[in-house]
């Protein structure tokens, strides 16, 4: 692509493809078509084939960017604990699970997560959930992106056009 455009970090991997598509003048739904492989479940994206349009290396935008997925998977709230420890077991694990792999710093997944260091380093210490305490919420995949539907919806766009933005 001739105009690169950097990916923020946890932007949405589709929110990239979007900008990525209008940065270049391309209708976001061709680019979409172009990178995304698709299955019954869903479309997943192909991060090699995103690396060669983008300009940015694969452990790049794998480092950077999110995927939709992991907003699904969340902790089994504990009936022993109360609501606060369980919500700060969720947030444990997503700072886990957002740190596996991905060589981000503490100050990165600090301003990912709106936390403080410390809050990040004890999540980083903390002992991971077992499998059996995980569980995949029941949330449509739109949930996600409500808060960015809406407002297009309020401004009585046609669904074409809430797709192409």
């Amino acid at each position: 692509m001739p105009i690169r455009v950097r990916p923020r970090p946890a932007q949405p991997i589709d929110s990239y493809i979007s900008e990525l598509a209008r940065a270049n003048h391309i209708r976001p739904s061709l680019l979409h078509g172009h990178i995304s492989e698709q299955t019954i479940a869903a479309p997943k994206h192909n991060l090699d084939r995103l690396a060669a349009l983008s300009g940015f290396p694969t452990d790049v935008l794998r480092r950077t960017l999110s995927s939709p997925v992991a907003y699904l998977i969340r902790i089994r709230p504990s009936s022993e604990l109360t609501d606060a420890e369980n919500e700060q077991a969720q947030l444990f694990f997503q700072i886990q699970q957002d740190a596996d792999g991905r060589g981000l710093t503490v100050r990165t997944l600090a301003e990912r997560h709106q936390v403080s260091r410390r809050t990040v380093r004890q999540a980083l210490r903390a002992p991971r959930a077992l499998r059996h305490q995980l569980t995949r919420t029941n949330v449509p995949v739109i949930a996600p992106f409500k808060h960015l539907i809406i407002p297009m919806l309020e401004e009585r766009l046609a669904p074409s056009e809430v797709w192409d933005r």
